[in-house]
């Protein structure tokens, strides 16, 4: 997969947190981010547990199997669709929950 776009926060991150727009330059059959954000999409993949999340139907990254989002689009969706809005391509591969777990219910 190949996307050269620009996500846009999430708008509860945007105004909570606030995140910014983040320019997505990558290539996972090379394993590559290139661009001025690339430090930044780097760092999100280096530490996902340590970055907010929305509590929604949507699975956390934390929750997720992360081993190699470089390559992996379903990994990278994960990492970067908690505080940005994804493009079609990647927002397909975005695991969500069926049910909420009991454990966010409580």
């Amino acid at each position: 997969m190949k996307l050269d776009t620009t996500l846009l926060p999430w708008p509860y991150h945007a105004q909570r947190d606030g995140v910014k727009p983040l320019r997505l330059v990558w290539d996972s059959e090379r394993g590559t981010v290139s661009g001025p954000d690339a430090q930044r999409v780097l760092a999100r993949i280096q530490e996902p547990a340590g970055t907010p999340f929305i509590v929604s139907l949507r699975t956390a990254p934390e929750s997720q199997s992360i081993s190699d989002p470089l390559h992996k689009p379903e990994e990278m969706a994960v990492l970067l669709g908690a505080l940005w809005m994804l493009p079609p391509e990647l927002e397909a591969l975005y695991p969500v929950f069926d049910e909420l777990p009991e454990d966010l219910l409580a």
